[in-house]
């Protein structure tokens, strides 16, 4: 009786963590493979489709976290002329999502190629959030100057 409860718990514990690792292995590829699908649509694109859907924010200076100061341009690649005309016509809700991201950010985070990648992905995310007619493929750093 007492080995039948046992194996019972046994396995029990193996479906639970079957289940777990199935589902974080799951989570895993789609966040992985969602990143890669963006970056494919934005290669698949000629340069003339780019430019026709990008929009360029000219320089911006403002205060980073630990008392530096950063000038900074973007230009944001959208899937669609639709997107761009949206993401001009909320232009101003793009230089607040820059502005509050960059003054929670230290010049030091800003000097590596991951903490500016960092910096790109979630600029996008948050521009992403505010789109209703397209949606932001990339974010670029055109210029920087961190003093």
């Amino acid at each position: 009786m007492k080995n039948k409860k046992v194996m019972g718990m046994l396995l029990i514990f193996l479906v639970t963590v079957g289940v777990i690792g199935a589902g974080a292995f799951y989570f895993v590829e789609n966040t992985s493979s969602t990143a890669e699908a963006d970056e494919a649509e934005a290669e698949a694109l000629s340069a003339e489709e780019m430019a026709e859907n990008s929009w360029e924010l000219e320089e911006l200076t403002t205060n980073l976290a630990d008392d530096h100061f950063i000038k900074a341009s973007f230009k944001i690649q959208l899937d669609s002329t639709k997107g761009k005309e949206e993401l001009e016509k909320r232009d101003y809700q793009v230089k607040n999502a820059i502005i509050m991201d960059l003054s929670s950010r230290s010049a030091e985070s800003l000097q590596t190629t991951e903490g500016l990648k960092e910096m790109e992905q979630a600029l996008q995310e948050t521009i992403n959030k505010e789109m209703t007619k397209g949606k932001v493929v990339k974010v670029y750093i055109t210029q920087r100057l961190i003093q």
